[in-house]
């Protein structure tokens, strides 16, 4: 009995032991981080004992958290209750130490946003993000041996239960403490659980969303106000439909270019384009990452829970394709990278963009840009995307929407001549008297600030290039940033979403700045009043935009409903109201430039949060009950790409992995045990998250052909052809399709297509050439 009672107050001590190193080595991976990587601050002192204190009642949590499973554990064996608690503490290390190299790279703690993205773009964001740096890795392998060494000293020590306790009770007290009096939680690895735990409750809230009446079936839906035509009157419009070019900038925010910019000086080009167009400087993106722009720019869409383009099914909705399709607008998009990245390619094909050019159909005569030392390349630079741009966007008689989304002003800030633009840096930095402070910044930065100028220099040159096109008389140029880039600091809460926004035309009458508060979301109405009242365009008489048009205001204010504006996926927590940011719970006055002032004003504060709140439950309502509009004001049919709720249990039923790569091998498998029914619904599932995945469309097209459903799978072959000419699978699939067949012209006829492709491949060309011979016997 004494030698049982002796054991377990041992494995009570280690226990202890555990929980005071597992605070004091978060708490040294915390100080390391908020001294090397959090912005200079004179409070440095009193911040590393609020993360110490702060530790050390997590530890005491962890502690309490596994005490019953551990001492349970020991009465089985003392080695594995104690080798299992070490491990879950390595883990625990692990983690904090990630998430703080997570801030590092980009300022922003990991919240909830991880849950909005697959294991392939998480993979994706990892390398872009990463170059080598050995004191990542070391950081890695410190944290843990540290703890390791210590929980050895520490065994032969002796110390008692009390020494051990005490430190966690005074942690546990103030964690209690301060988690009670600030919401915002103190490190990362404790903001990462608290939006975590946030995210999961909030899954549970849109399925208990209250019934809404006939009245307000629609709560998006109201009448458009055409009486408004901000553009019409500051444009000398011609009498045939204006061209429309949307150039989205990655990561310019206001910060950058523009009167009173922080770091003034790297886009010379955009500061004088600013004066010579209409020029809105209290501009905000409806996001902080790039996943919102497309939907709120060409949409005015609601978020939904992780962002319009995480919706399981996109619901029937109006954007700038569809009605300028509808309208008889040629449409045209540009990517230098992966449209297929936040399923910006569901979107598109969604909309019926008719010709999509990112990085799969690139073509000859382009320099991707140069890889990270992970050996990850988002694709062509921001001149490429231009010069490839140039070479498509022929003179026409009908009227086109352009959309170019540019990609070099992002992680990991690799440009073409970097060298020079570096060189570029410091002094622009010093012509423009920059402070010690932003000195600092900018010397920490230096590849972000290079980039800048190299994107600005890249616009610069391509505008100069289109004047010469016949189209350019006629083409309003709308230029606007994603958002703010995220690693060099922000100043405030909001400054992440401050972009500017650029309207540029040979037709404008005059320049124009204008200082009321607009948004993405408030673009699309404001073209289409112009095309009505102007050019007598078919639209609807009832719009379900959440934007209302932009301002015209010359002097600063906000007279619009609220402006929602989401932080990342999974992560609506702020609305712009008149002049107040509601910024989680805290509430800030607004003034020009979009400087923050904290208010405490409770009242507005509570009648804000509950705008907020109705708009959140708006937005949840109409995206998962698909109630942005009536079925029949649809102008596009995506009722093909709808998973029934069979399907989606069938789909449970199968999968094992959530791994894109993992559910393919499995339909792969099922179809070629002929259970091909289950293999072509999981290839759909996988092409409703990944629309570009080249493998699972000719997998499919393959099943259509085994199945006799020639029209289909020549659909899904030629589609994979246009978007990823140099894929050879494809290919190969179609031909051996067409010799089934006997439809040796269709064959002929892509082998021409495979040689034009493909014409260094010389091993492919002969496969080609086999298999053409075959008809001839």
């Amino acid at each position: 009995m004494l030698k049982k009672l002796f054991e377990f107050k041992s494995s009570v001590i280690f226990l202890l032991a555990v929980g005071l190193i597992l605070g004091l080595i978060l708490a040294g991976n915390d100080i390391y981080n908020a001294v090397v990587f959090k912005p200079k601050t004179d409070r440095i002192p009193f911040e590393v004992i609020k993360l110490v204190l702060f530790d050390f009642g997590i530890a005491g949590i962890f502690t309490l958290l596994i005490c019953i499973p551990y001492l349970a554990l020991v009465r089985i064996s003392t080695f594995l209750g104690d080798a299992v608690l070490v491990i879950l503490c390595l883990f625990f290390i692990i983690i904090n130490t990630a998430l703080n190299q997570y801030y590092a790279t980009t300022h922003v703690p990991l919240g909830n946003d991880l849950y909005g993205y697959t294991v392939e773009e998480i993979k994706v964001i990892l390398n872009s993000s990463t170059n080598f740096d050995i004191n990542i890795y070391l950081t890695f392998l410190a944290f843990p041996f540290s703890f390791c060494v210590l929980l050895y000293l520490v065994r032969f020590l002796g110390l008692k239960a009390r020494f051990l306790i005490t430190p966690m009770i005074i942690g546990f007290s103030y964690f209690l403490l301060s988690s009670f009096i600030d919401s915002n939680p103190l490190n990362n690895l404790a903001f990462f659980v608290s939006e975590s735990l946030e995210f999961k409750g909030s899954k549970l809230k849109v399925n208990k969303t209250d019934i809404w009446n006939e009245e307000n079936k629609y709560p998006l839906l109201k009448p458009q106000n055409f009486k408004v035509n901000l553009l019409g009157e500051n444009l000398n419009l011609k009498g045939t439909k204006p061209n429309i070019m949307v150039i989205i900038m990655e990561g310019m925010g206001r910060d950058f270019m523009g009167e009173g910019a922080q770091y003034k000086g790297f886009t010379p080009y955009l500061d004088s384009l600013s004066k010579q167009s209409l020029y809105w400087d209290n501009f905000v993106s409806n996001a902080g990452r790039s996943f919102g722009a497309l939907p709120s720019i060409l949409g005015s869409a609601p978020f939904g829970q992780q962002g319009f383009l995480e919706l399981d099914d996109i619901p029937d909705h109006l954007s700038f394709i569809s009605l300028l399709r509808q309208n008889n607008y040629k449409t045209s998009y540009f990517e230098g990278g992966d449209s297929d990245f936040d399923k910006k390619l569901n979107y598109l094909n969604n909309e019926g963009m008719e010709n999509i050019v990112d990085m799969s159909n690139f073509g000859n005569g382009y320099t991707k840009t140069k890889s990270n030392d992970g050996g990850f390349s988002w694709g062509y630079p921001d001149t490429e995307i231009y010069k490839k741009s140039l070479t498509l966007l022929n003179p026409s008689p009908q009227a086109r929407l352009d959309i170019i989304l540019t990609i070099s002003n992002h992680e990991p800030f690799l440009i073409p001549d970097q060298d020079k633009y570096r060189k570029m840096v410091l002094p622009i930095a010093n012509k423009n008297n920059f402070d010690s402070d932003q000195l600092d910044i900018v010397e920490e930065y230096t590849d972000i600030f290079a980039t800048l100028k190299y994107t600005d220099d890249a616009l610069r040159n391509f505008m100069n290039a289109y004047k010469s096109n016949p189209n350019y008389a006629n083409t309003i140029f709308i230029i606007t940033g994603d958002h703010r880039l995220i690693p060099v600091p922000q100043k405030n809460a909001i400054c992440r979403y401050h972009v500017p926004l650029l309207i540029h035309s040979p037709m404008l009458k005059k320049p124009q700045l204008f200082k009321g508060i607009s948004s993405h979301m408030d673009i699309m109405p404001t073209i289409m009043s112009m095309l009505k009242n102007n050019f007598n365009a078919s639209l609807p008489d009832k719009i379900p935009f959440i934007g209302q048009g932009l301002s015209g205001s010359t002097t600063f204010g906000n007279n619009k409903a609220e402006i929602p504006v989401m932080r990342h996926k999974g992560t609506f927590k702020d609305i712009i109201s008149g002049d107040f940011f509601l910024n989680g719970s805290s509430l800030f006055k607004i003034s020009d430039n979009l400087k923050l002032t904290e208010s405490y004003d409770g009242a507005e504060l509570t009648k804000i949060t509950a705008k907020y709140e109705r708009f959140n439950k708006v937005n949840n309502y109409v995206t998962s009950q698909n109630m942005i509009m009536p079925k029949n004001m649809s102008i596009i049919n995506n009722k093909n790409n709808i998973l029934t709720t069979d399907d989606k249990k069938r789909i449970k039923e199968l999968t094992v992995s959530d791994s894109n790569n993992e559910i393919f091998k499995q339909a792969k498998e099922l179809a070629f045990n002929k259970k091909r029914a289950d293999a072509i619904l999981l290839c759909k599932y996988i092409l409703k998250r990944s629309s570009g995945n080249v493998d699972t469309r000719t997998l499919k097209g393959r099943i259509h052909a085994w199945e006799g459903e020639t029209k289909l799978a020549e659909e899904e072959f030629m589609y994979v052809i246009n978007r990823n000419p140099t894929y050879t699978d494809s290919y190969r699939a179609a031909i051996t399709m067409f010799w089934w067949n006997g439809e040796a012209k269709k064959a002929q006829n892509l082998a021409e297509i495979a040689r034009k492709n493909l014409p260094e491949d010389k091993e492919f060309m002969k496969e080609i050439n086999v298999l053409l011979a075959k008809f001839k016997k």
